[in-house]
């Protein structure tokens, strides 16, 4: 068996509102009918076994009933949900337990990318600085529209690091042409000579 939950995603990027009044409403509505007697019948008639515990799974229109190949009496052990402290302890085990890794933004912040786009680039550097925990990784940044804009070298991910990162990014502005090619190749050299064999060494590059 495996489980498919209904949810709702009610926040947006910036916390922002995903889903408007209609939405939710649309949502409530489907998900009184998937509880319906008579939905979750017929779900069962596909092969999904129904949320109603009261539908038994042998009885009549089940394709499991009198089945060989399916033991519709399992799981007859579940594990218990784990809280959300303990998922947020497996999630943060996860970053101290990878590998570190040394990584160089490559932005391009040419004419093209005025507007939206460059709104919507700052916005996802914004929330890469923003996921990384610890002090194991280093990032980098390199912005460029006719030549180099800026240049931050790769360093450890620190309180100043991380500042400086958020300044960069919050005062980028897009104009010139594209240097793409020798803003990609400085950072790969610098990368070259600052990474090691023990972590991953990565180049991230954003353009259109």
């Amino acid at each position: 068996w495996t489980d498919h939950p209904l949810a709702l995603l009610e926040l947006g990027s910036g916390n922002e509102t995903a889903v408007t009044a209609n939405q939710r409403l649309t949502y409530a509505a489907f998900a009184d009918f998937l509880t319906t007697p008579e939905t979750q019948k017929a779900l069962l008639a596909t092969g999904y076994r129904p949320a109603d515990l009261s539908i038994t799974l042998d009885g009549a229109g089940s394709p499991f009933a009198g089945s060989d190949a399916v033991d519709w009496r399992e799981p007859q052990t579940t594990l218990q949900m784990p809280s959300p402290a303990v998922v947020d302890v497996v999630q943060n085990t996860w970053y101290y337990t990878k590998r570190p890794t040394n990584v160089y933004l490559v932005v391009d912040t040419s004419g093209s990318m005025e507007g939206e786009k460059l709104v919507l680039t700052q916005r996802a550097l914004q929330s890469f600085v923003a996921q990384i925990q610890g002090n194991r990784d280093a990032i980098g940044l390199v912005e460029f529209g006719s030549d180099i804009k800026s240049f931050l070298p790769v360093r450890t991910l620190d309180d100043t690091t991380r500042a400086d990162l958020v300044a960069t990014i919050e005062r980028m502005e897009a104009f010139g042409s594209t240097a793409l090619i020798d803003a990609t190749v400085d950072a790969a050299v610098d990368l070259k000579a600052q990474g090691t064999d023990e972590a991953i060494n990565a180049l991230v590059v954003m353009t259109d």
